[in-house]
């Protein structure tokens, strides 16, 4: 592929991958670097495609970048980058990205639904703004959870009243792909996680329905769950903790037990090894009581929609008094992440003369070239940016403002370790005359 010189003011990204072949040394058109088992390979050479080692770097002048694509594929490559026309080198090394975590009350360590002898009787109310920005439009809605309170209400009756409200609300909301809503909402108290409460039989579940089997439905000494008791089931087939998602029992038939609303993590068995606990009625009026808003990863396609992240503001009703709100996570797109780079490499196909982004139909085909890869070693990527400037004369002198940015897998490749002469950032730490190790991956 030719690198296309007379575009001005352009963005390109290259892509590298973890080949299973060893640091080559060859030309950029020789078979070593094109051989299969070094695709993915990021390359740095002089202008007539000789592989620069950091002794020729320190002399060179001009220089390109290029990605071997395989024997049957031309490499992709940059611009002939002028060194002297380097503005900045940096990189930025892959954070993963999270979603937002909200807490009302107890949030797995300290708090409780305060003050609730001072507000019996008032109508509990938590208002969510959520936002989905970039979704074509911005975004924003507002939703809501209330529980009217009684003189005699407890802790554990407000936040599973809330929790069930507002669950029932955001019901209405499309779901991903793993069938969840934009936020999702979980109950938790404070009593201790005690092996010896926790049940003796397995216990199976629905994600979605409110009806569970137990298997016999009792726990350590043979006692038998009863209406008004809760359980604490892992989120998957693992020990218990205490933030797992806490149920009420309703009803009790047999070893069919009904919970006060629809389960809401993954279907399963939860064996019978401290991964479901029982909170007697009493223990759990005794407890401290809160609820987790969680946003969920929405659904990403290359070209069809935008890599976004749900946010969300609470606002919450007097009655809740001092009851505190703590974010224990907020939202992130994250740095080097697989989708960001999905996103800018299509996005950046335009740069290659590939102005087809539309996903169907495939009028023309340019996935030959993007090389990022849902399946990439590490989980994402560390990222260099080269900015730098090219000159063009003629009539008039135009300087045209250049960026490169080079995708490396967190799992670091051969080609981009800490030693080796030829190796990509050391060959790079020569060119922008930094000290070595300044752009080790």
């Amino acid at each position: 592929m030719s690198a296309p010189s007379a575009i001005n003011n352009s963005q390109q990204i290259i892509v590298g991958g973890t080949p299973s072949g060893t640091l080559t040394a060859g030309s950029i058109n020789s078979a070593a670097f094109k051989a299969s088992t070094n695709v993915g390979e990021i390359g740095i050479f002089d202008k007539h495609g000789v592989r620069l080692t950091e002794a020729l770097a320190a002399t060179a002048t001009e220089f390109v970048v290029a990605v071997s694509r395989g024997a049957n594929l031309p490499p992709i490559q940059s611009d002939v980058i002028v060194k002297s026309s380097m503005s900045n080198v940096a990189r930025k090394v892959f954070a993963a990205a999270t979603e937002q975590v909200e807490t009302v009350g107890y949030n797995g360590t300290s708090g409780s639904i305060a003050d609730i002898a001072t507000y019996a009787g008032e109508l509990y109310t938590d208002r969510i703004i959520f936002q989905m920005f970039q979704s074509g439009s911005d975004d924003e809605r507002i939703k809501r959870g209330d529980f009217q309170s009684l003189a005699t209400s407890t802790q554990s009756e407000i936040t599973l009243g809330m929790v069930q409200s507002l669950i029932r609300n955001f019901d209405r909301e499309v779901s991903n792909s793993a069938g969840q809503k934009p936020v999702v909402f979980k109950a938790i108290c404070n009593e201790a996680v005690a092996s010896a409460n926790c049940m003796d039989s397995d216990l199976t579940i629905t994600k979605g329905s409110n009806l569970v089997s137990a298997s016999g439905g009792d726990y350590n000494g043979g006692t038998l769950v009863v209406v008004g008791d809760f359980l604490r089931i892992a989120a998957t087939d693992i020990t218990n903790i205490l933030t797992d998602d806490v149920y009420k029992v309703i009803a009790v038939s047999g070893d069919n037990l009904t919970l006060d609303r629809k389960v809401q993590i993954a279907s399963g068995t939860r064996s019978n090894t401290d991964e479901t606990q029982v909170i007697t009625a009493a223990q759990g009026a005794a407890a401290d009581w809160g609820y987790v808003k969680t946003a969920t990863v929405l659904d990403y396609r290359v070209g069809k929609s935008k890599y976004k992240k749900v946010r969300f503001e609470s606002q919450l009703s007097s009655s809740f008094g001092s009851t505190p709100v703590v974010a224990t996570a907020v939202a992130f797109e994250g740095n080097g992440t697989i989708t960001k780079v999905q996103e800018l490499e299509n996005f950046l196909n335009g740069f290659s003369g590939e102005q087809y982004r539309m996903g169907q139909p495939y009028l023309f085909d340019s996935t030959d070239n993007v090389l990022s890869s849902a399946a990439v070693a590490g989980g994402g990527y560390d990222i260099i940016t080269l900015n730098h400037e090219h000159v063009l004369t003629g009539f008039g002198k135009t300087v045209s403002k250049k960026q490169l940015l080079l995708a490396v897998p967190v799992t670091t490749p051969d080609y981009a370790t800490a030693t080796g002469v030829t190796q990509l950032t050391d060959v790079l730490e020569v060119l922008a005359g930094f000290s070595a190790g300044v752009l080790a991956l």
